[in-house]
């Protein structure tokens, strides 16, 4: 569940109240916390760890993804919704955000898991659906590579909203060092080149699976380590 967490503060209005995740199991969230205890809402879906979902501003569900497959409301595979191996076993291994650029498209964050030693990187696709939300595609099936060749990074990732209200950052960890990578998300997609933070602690095989949270205001980062921070 922590993708959906640490995902809530970058989407205003209803867009995470539907929940998709762990084994048959989901939640969708009233409106309002006066309206009552969010209901159970289950699917045939299957998620490990990695897992995320998105919906429209009003609350209705429209996208979920267990880091490797891509499913609309109807739980029916996307076009294309296969992601590759990878990231169902990151602790934070999905992220579906709204596209800041063209209206009924949204963007799939994915990171590689422990078990895969991390080779996949930092990944993205863009999905477009239907203006009924009821269907959609992978605009690319294969998940663009966005960290360096080569670079690993964790399985930790969260995203935050810009400070101009639209944009968004996606911030993943570097594995053996020190280092954050930071990703502006605009209306043409993600920029290619990170901004590189080098602070904290170091991230290795003792700690690879530490997620993260930004704040909502997008002041601060907090991520849980083992032993403490």
């Amino acid at each position: 569940m922590l993708s959906f967490l640490l995902a809530h503060p970058v989407c205003a209005q209803y867009e995470f109240n539907a929940w998709r995740f762990g084994s048959n199991a989901g939640l969708l969230f009233p409106a309002t916390p006066a309206s009552g205890p969010p209901q159970p809402d289950g699917s045939s879906f299957f998620a490990i760890e990695g897992c995320a979902s998105i919906a429209d501003s009003a609350g209705n569900l429209l996208l979920y993804t267990n880091a490797e497959q891509v499913y609309s409301r109807s739980g029916v595979q996307l076009s294309g919704g296969q992601l590759g191996s990878g990231g169902s076993n990151a602790v934070q291994g999905a992220i579906l955000l709204k596209h800041p650029g063209p209206a009924h498209q949204y963007l799939l964050f994915k990171v590689d898991e422990a078990q895969n030693l991390f080779v996949g990187g930092l990944r993205y696709t863009s999905i477009e659906m239907a203006s009924n939300g009821l269907a959609g595609r992978l605009v690319f099936p294969l998940p663009h590579l966005l960290t360096p060749a080569g670079y690993l990074v964790t399985e930790a990732m969260t995203a935050i909203r810009h400070a101009n209200g639209a944009d968004y950052w996606v911030i993943v960890h570097g594995y053996l060092n020190r280092e954050f990578l930071s990703y502006h998300i605009t209306e043409a997609g993600p920029e290619p080149v990170p901004v590189r933070s080098v602070v904290g602690s170091y991230h290795g095989f003792t700690n690879p699976g530490c997620p993260m949270r930004g704040s909502p205001d997008g002041h601060q980062l907090a991520i849980g380590l083992p032993g403490g921070a």
